[in-house]
């Protein structure tokens, strides 16, 4: 995963994007890959459900370089939070917990 992520970001900074991008543009990128990734999955593609689901995480890839972060930073963070929660399956969707519950 590593060299995969080290070739996003040289690919991002040959381009341009990590000197003249910014977070705010990344993000509106990152959603057009991630609707095009739902269009995909409603439509049952799966070439393109897969195409999508790469094409978002390069988006959020080069946005983590943006803000100054990581994907791993980024990633870790998350998974310091998350793995603690607890929840429930509802409709095939994991619900988090609320406090007193």
């Amino acid at each position: 995963m590593d060299k995969l992520v080290k070739r996003v970001e040289k690919w991002a900074e040959e381009k341009g994007i990590l000197s003249s991008g910014t977070p705010e543009r990344q993000l509106i990128k990152s959603l057009e890959e991630l609707h095009e990734t739902m269009e995909a999955t409603y439509e049952g593609d799966f070439d393109e459900m897969v195409d999508g689901c790469g094409d978002t995480l390069v988006t959020l890839i080069i946005y983590a370089r943006l803000i100054d972060s990581s994907a791993y930073e980024c990633l870790e963070a998350a998974l310091n939070v998350i793995e603690k929660r607890t929840g429930k399956m509802i409709k095939g969707t994991f619900v988090k917990s609320t406090e007193g519950e």
